[in-house]
C-alpha cells in the first residue's frame, strides 16, 4: 500500500520521463525507417565520438584512428563511457542513443526530487519538468547522441548542490568547514564531461574567495580540474597540445599575447555580448545574460531568505558570460544546453514562490506588460528549441545519406588508404583509414597551421603529399580552388533538403591523377547501395 501510494506521489516524474521517451521514440521511428535499422544522429561529431571510444575499447588508442593519438574530442569522460559500452555491447551506432537515456532520466530524477525539497505540489513538479524537458530541450541533447545530457546533469548536481553548502557555510560560526564530498566529486565530472565546466568552477571558486574560504576555493579548484590536468600531461607527452585539437580549433579564446587580448577585449570579445548573432541558439544565450540578473533583482525578497538562489543565479549568470566570451553557438543549439537547461529549475521555483505576489500587485495595464515582456524574453529559448526539434528527424536522414554513405564507401574500397576529408566523424568510425582532416580535429599538423595562420592550399597539399593521399572527399564550398586546382574531380554526391551538413554536395577527388579511373569505376560500382535521394555526378 505504501509502495503504491509512493508510486502515485510521483506521478510528475512518470509522467515527465514518459513524455520524454515517447518523444525521442517517434523520431527514431521515422529515421529507422529510412535507414533500415541504422541508428543515424543529426550531427557528425557523434561519430567521432564513436571513433575515439572504438578504438579506446579495442586497441588502447586515443584517437580517431586506431594507429596513432589524436585529441579530438572536447569531452574526457564521454569517450570512456562509451569504450566500456563498447566493450560489453559490441561498437554499435546505438550505444550513444542508449547511453544518452540515462543521465537523462536521472536528471529528471534529481531535478523531481529537488523540486520535492523546495516544497512545490505535484502539479507544479510536472509543470517545471515540462518547461525543463521543452527548453533544454531533452529529447532532441538525447538524439543528438553526444555528452550533453551528461554535461546538463553534472551541472546541476554541482551547481545546486554547491550553492546549497556554499549557504550553510556562509551561516555557520565554524571557519574550518568542507565542502560536502560529492561537491568535489561532482566539479570532477563537470570539468570532466566538457572544457567548458571550467566556466562554473571559476565562479564557484570565486565565490568561495569572496566568502574568505581561500582554502576550500584552492581545493575545489584543483580538484575540480584535476582530469583536463592529467589529460593535458600525457596529450603532451603524445606530441600534442595541453588542449584538445576540438577546444583549439574551435573555441573563440584569443591569442594569449598581449595584443591578441587587447584586441579581443576591444573588439570581438565584447561585441558577442550585445551584437546580433547569426543564430537563434546565440541570441538565447545573450538572453540570459539579462533574464538572469532581473530574475535575481525581481526575486531579492526570496533569495534574501534562501541564499542559495541567489548563488545559484550568479554562477550561471558568470558562466553564460563566460560562454559568449570564449565558447561557441552557432546553430547546432547543443553548445548551450548547460545554461539553457540549468537555468529553467530555479527560474520557475521562483517565479512559482513570488510571481503571483508580483503580478497581482500590480494595475491591469501593467500586468499585460508584465506579460508582452515575458513572452518577449522567452520567445529565443522556444525558438531555439523548435528548431532543435525541427532538425532530428530530416538532420539525422541527411547525416545517413552523406556522411554515413562516405564511411561505408571508404570502408569498402579504400580501408587502409590514405585520405584526406574535411567531416571524419562516420569516416572514422567505419573505416580504418588514415585519415588526414583538413579542420584539424584528427590531424595535429593541420590544428598547428590553424592556430598559427598558415593553413594555406599550398601547405594542405604538401601535407597531403607527404602523407601519400590517394583520394579526398570534401565540401568544394568550403575550401578555395587552390587548394583542389590540381586534383582530378571525378564525381559529386548530392543529398537532397539539407538542414546540417556543411554543404549538400560532397566531392570525390583524386590526387594522383592515376587513380582518377579506379576511383571513378569504384564509385560506379557503389552507387546502387546509395540511398534514394542521394543524386550522383560524374566528371570527364
Amino acid at each position: 500500500m505504501f509502495f503504491r501510494l509512493h508510486l502515485l506521489k510521483k506521478w510528475p516524474l512518470w509522467l515527465a520521463i514518459l513524455i520524454v521517451l515517447v518523444a525521442v521514440a517517434i523520431v527514431e521511428y521515422h529515421v529507422l525507417a529510412y535507414t533500415h535499422g541504422v541508428f543515424s544522429y543529426p550531427f557528425d561529431d557523434a561519430y567521432i565520438h564513436l571513433a575515439i571510444s572504438k578504438n579506446l575499447a579495442f586497441h588502447g588508442v586515443w584517437g580517431v584512428s586506431d594507429q596513432e593519438f589524436s585529441s579530438a574530442s572536447s569531452s574526457l569522460l564521454y569517450p570512456i563511457l562509451m569504450a566500456a559500452a563498447i566493450k560489453i555491447f559490441g561498437a554499435t551506432t546505438w550505444v550513444p542513443l542508449l547511453l544518452n537515456v540515462i543521465p537523462a532520466i536521472t536528471l529528471l530524477i534529481v531535478v523531481q526530487r529537488w523540486l520535492d525539497r523546495q516544497d512545490i505540489k505535484q502539479l507544479g513538479q510536472f509543470l517545471m519538468l515540462l518547461v525543463l524537458i521543452v527548453l533544454a530541450p531533452l529529447p532532441a541533447v538525447i538524439i543528438f547522441g553526444m555528452e550533453h545530457t551528461f554535461q546538463l546533469l553534472f551541472c546541476f548536481l554541482f551547481i545546486y548542490q554547491f550553492s546549497d553548502a556554499l549557504g550553510k557555510i556562509v551561516t555557520s560560526d565554524k571557519k574550518d568547514q568542507h565542502l560536502p564530498f560529492n561537491v568535489y566529486v561532482y566539479g570532477m565530472l563537470v570539468v570532466a564531461t566538457r572544457y567548458e565546466g571550467v566556466f562554473i568552477i571559476a565562479p564557484a571558486c570565486l565565490l568561495l574567495l569572496w566568502r574568505r574560504r581561500w582554502v576550500l576555493a584552492w581545493e575545489l579548484g584543483l580538484i575540480a580540474c584535476l582530469p583536463i590536468l592529467l589529460f593535458g600531461f600525457f596529450s603532451l607527452f603524445k606530441g600534442s597540445y595541453f588542449i584538445p585539437n576540438s577546444v583549439v580549433v574551435k573555441s573563440g579564446a584569443p591569442p594569449m599575447t598581449f595584443k591578441g587580448i587587447r584586441d579581443f577585449l576591444l573588439g570581438d570579445g565584447i561585441r558577442t555580448l550585445y551584437h546580433a548573432h547569426n543564430s537563434i541558439g546565440g541570441t538565447a544565450v545573450q538572453w540570459l545574460l539579462f533574464i538572469l540578473p532581473v530574475s535575481y533583482l525581481l526575486f531579492i525578497r526570496t533569495i534574501q531568505r534562501i541564499g542559495s538562489y541567489g548563488y545559484i543565479i550568479l554562477i550561471l549568470t558568470a558562466c553564460t558570460f563566460m560562454h559568449l566570451l570564449f565558447a561557441r553557438t552557432g546553430t547546432l543549439y547543443r553548445y548551450e544546453v548547460y545554461l539553457t537547461g540549468g537555468t529553467t529549475p530555479v527560474l520557475t521555483v521562483l517565479f512559482a514562490r513570488e510571481g503571483r505576489r508580483i503580478f497581482l500587485d500590480k494595475p491591469q495595464g501593467a500586468r499585460w506588460v508584465l506579460v508582452f515582456i515575458g513572452l518577449f524574453l522567452i520567445a529565443p529559448l522556444l525558438q531555439r528549441s523548435w528548431y532543435a526539434t525541427k532538425i532530428l528527424i530530416r538532420g539525422s536522414i541527411n547525416i545517413y545519406d552523406q556522411q554515413y554513405q562516405m564511411g561505408l564507401f571508404l570502408h569498402q574500397y579504400y580501408d587502409r588508404a590514405s585520405i584526406a576529408s574535411c567531416d571524419i566523424g562516420a569516416i572514422s568510425y567505419l573505416t580504418h583509414t588514415k585519415n588526414m582532416d583538413l579542420e584539424g580535429l584528427g590531424t595535429l599538423d593541420v590544428a598547428k597551421s590553424r592556430k598559427e595562420n598558415y593553413r594555406t592550399p599550398a601547405f594542405l597539399n604538401w601535407l597531403a603529399r607527404r602523407d601519400s593521399v590517394k583520394i579526398a572527399v570534401i565540401f568544394d564550398a568550403e575550401y578555395g580552388y587552390y587548394l583542389y586546382k590540381d586534383w582530378k574531380k571525378v564525381a559529386t554526391w548530392q543529398i537532397s533538403r539539407n538542414m546540417v551538413c556543411y554543404s549538400d554536395v560532397v566531392t570525390f577527388y583524386a590526387l594522383d591523377t592515376t587513380e582518377g579511373p579506379l576511383l571513378r569505376k569504384n564509385l560506379q560500382t557503389f552507387q546502387p547501395k546509395l540511398p534514394k535521394d542521394v543524386l550522383v555526378t560524374y566528371y570527364p
